[in-house]
Order: C-alpha cells, then sequence, then structure tokens
C-alpha cells in the first residue's frame, strides 16, 4: 500500500532541499528511497532532505540526510529555509547537538533573507574528527597542488583548501572525490576550494559529503571563511561567493560564525512510496 508524504522545495542560494513535516505524521525513509528521491532526473531532485520534528528546547528541530541517503550533522543552507517555515522572526533550530539561532532580515529582490549563528567553529582533532592527533590548521598532503590544508567542525567536518586562482569543475570532481574519504577523517569530509579575491572576499567551490559538487555549502563558507581569518586572508567579515550566489559571513570576537543569506521556497508537493 502506497503512502502519500507532503513535501516542500527550497533553496538557499542553489543549494537544494525537500523538506518534510513529521509533525503531520511518522516519516522513515530508508537511505535507498532517499538517493531515489534526490535522482533529478527521476525524483524530487535534492543535495539534502530534511524531516522537521518537534523540539524540547528550540522551536523545531531539523534532521538532515544528503542525497546518497546518509545522515548529516548540520547544513547553514537549510537553517535558514527551516527558519522561514517557522514563520518567525527570531527563534532557535535544534541540529542535532547544537542549537542555531535565527534572525529575520528585510527581503533582497523579493527573497528572504535570514542570519543564522552558526555557533563556534571546533578545531580539536579528535572533535573534527581527525585520525591521528596533528596540527588540523597545518595539514600535510601528498597531492601535488595539495600538499597543505586545514581542517575544522562547524558541527560537521571541513577541509579547505587555498588556491591562487579558482578551480575548474572537473578539478573539483576529481579531487572532492578523492580528499572526501581519506584516511585522516575516520567520518569522511565535505571538501572547500577556495581563492582570496581580497581581505573581504572568498570565491569558494564545495564538494559536499554524501552529495558531490553543490551550488552552495552554508556550513563550508562558515569553515572556509574561519579557516581564511585565523591565517590572516580576510577580515572579520567578508562576502563568500558560491556557484549558486553570495553568503555574508562575520566571525565575532567570541568566534561565533554568522551566517547571512536568502531561504527560497520553489514549489510544494506530493510524493506516495
Amino acid at each position: 500500500m502506497l503512502v502519500m508524504f507532503n513535501f516542500i522545495k527550497m533553496h538557499g542560494v542553489g543549494n537544494d532541499f525537500a523538506i518534510f513535516d513529521e509533525r503531520e505524521g511518522k516519516i522513515s525513509f530508508s537511505s535507498q528511497v532517499i538517493k531515489k528521491m534526490s535522482n533529478r532526473n527521476k525524483g524530487i531532485g535534492f543535495d539534502q532532505l530534511i524531516i522537521l520534528s518537534n523540539s524540547d528546547r528550540a522551536d523545531i528541530k531539523m534532521s538532515i540526510y544528503n542525497a546518497d541517503g546518509s545522515a548529516a550533522e548540520t547544513c547553514g543552507n537549510a537553517a535558514r529555509c527551516v527558519a522561514d517555515l517557522t514563520g518567525k522572526d527570531n527563534g532557535a533550530i535544534e541540529v542535532g547537538e547544537r542549537l542555531l539561532f535565527f534572525k529575520k532580515l528585510p527581503s533582497l529582490s523579493n527573497e528572504p533573507r535570514y542570519t543564522v549563528n552558526m555557533g563556534k567553529p571546533e578545531f580539536a582533532w579528535d572533535k573534527i574528527p581527525l585520525s591521528i592527533p596533528v596540527d588540523p590548521l597545518n595539514l600535510n598532503f601528498e597531492i601535488e597542488g595539495f600538499q597543505q590544508g586545514a581542517a575544522l567542525s562547524m558541527g560537521n567536518p571541513h577541509l579547505v583548501f587555498f588556491s591562487s586562482i579558482p578551480l575548474e569543475l572537473e578539478s573539483v570532481a576529481k579531487y572532492g572525490a578523492l580528499f572526501e574519504n581519506h584516511e585522516l577523517f575516520p567520518q569522511a569530509v565535505n571538501v572547500n576550494f577556495a581563492h582570496i579575491l581580497d581581505n573581504n572576499h572568498i570565491a569558494l567551490t564545495v564538494y559536499e559529503r554524501g552529495a558531490g559538487i553543490t551550488l552552495a555549502c552554508g556550513s563550508g563558507a562558515c569553515a572556509t571563511a574561519v579557516i581564511a581569518y585565523t591565517k590572516k586572508l580576510i577580515n572579520n567579515k567578508c562576502k563568500v561567493d558560491l556557484p549558486g550566489g553570495t553568503l555574508l559571513i562575520e566571525i565575532t570576537k567570541d568566534l561565533e560564525v554568522l551566517m547571512t543569506g536568502s531561504a527560497v521556497k520553489c514549489f510544494e508537493g506530493q510524493i506516495s512510496f
């Protein structure tokens, strides 16, 4: 017997989601079903699937699943979309162990905009996590062109490389897949390829763990900005240009990371399994 599920399709600067509300009834999708739904030719098509549920400590809780069906710990672009669905100007979203606080801003080009406090980055090697105790801000690899990288966690693991020129998508796909499952990262890793344009501006393309190249990655923009700031490559406020649009990142004196961007509803639909 087929069961019908309602969903909302949304995106944040091109990073797109199918959002299901478990408050309407229990939802449990296998990784195989999620992978099928994520197919852009035969399914809904999305980078991540989001399931909303009630929270005892926030306005709402979101659970995140990548296009390959694997679970994800956090997603900044999805947080803005979920913030929009709450209908509130200020609030909090429970994501794993973190609470992400949001604030609604005036719309820009008729697109709702939100600032989300993504919390503080985690630099401890065993919390990112890495497989061995090394300095995460100075990682060495024996791969030509990518000898030096840096890693941290924004609730999910990120590896960042800086290059003198932006990488072609072919190279992002090749090296993103190579580093995603590198032995240094026991839980795999999101791979960020960044180019510093000036001290307030970064160009970034992200190969997301479990999703591949996406048009935008909010936590990746935050991670990249934090590492660039730590290495004195940028100021504490910057624009991050991604293939799908621009995010504004601010790093506070307490190292909390504020991310600002759009949250756009595409359409509503139903799907049955």
